[in-house]
């Protein structure tokens, strides 16, 4: 969990600094996970800047796309562009991609905002390092503009005590 950012725009620049300097190649790649449509709109514009041009594919559910007021791509030619690592490292997602995808060469996850639950995060990081001796990194930029931090201690964040609780209920599992 990195220190709270103020904007969106802030996020962004950090996430593109962590991955530039702790992706483990040329061919990594990363999920940037947003909470709405709304936030991933602003995330692929700052992204496509410090990309120079370079815009990212954005997938979200059918139901959010249908609202967007621009014309979206399909879920599946989001993740044809993505998968076909055409110079775009980079995937912006709602949690519409929290399961059913699965990708080699995903090194990072970054979670734009605090997951809504521990769930959300345990299936966002499970689209990391999928592939036979690949690791990965998950980071959360919580953004401290009111709406989007909740009231948590930096260190519990990703509920570090529902996981012990869950872990030693007998009906839990991970």
């Amino acid at each position: 969990v990195m220190s709270p950012s103020r904007h969106i725009i802030d996020a962004v620049d950090r996430v593109v600094d962590h991955f530039r300097a702790h992706s483990p190649s040329d061919t990594s790649r990363a999920i940037v996970f947003v909470s709405t449509a709304e936030d991933g709109i602003q995330v692929v514009s700052a992204l496509e800047s410090a990309l120079m041009g370079r815009k990212p594919p954005f997938y979200c559910g059918s139901k959010v796309a249908k609202h967007l007021a621009e014309s979206r791509q399909t879920a599946e030619d989001c993740l044809a562009l993505w998968d076909s690592r055409a110079g775009r490292p980079f995937i912006v997602a709602t949690p519409a991609l929290y399961s059913g995808h699965h990708a080699s060469g995903v090194s990072c996850a970054y979670f734009i905002g605090v997951p809504r639950s521990l769930v959300c995060f345990i299936q966002g990081t499970g689209r990391i390092a999928r592939g036979k001796g690949e690791r990965g990194e998950a980071v959360v930029l919580p953004i401290s503009n009111g709406r989007r931090l909740p009231p948590a201690s930096i260190p519990d964040l990703i509920g570090v005590s529902a996981v012990r609780e869950m872990v030693g209920s007998s009906t839990g599992c991970i």
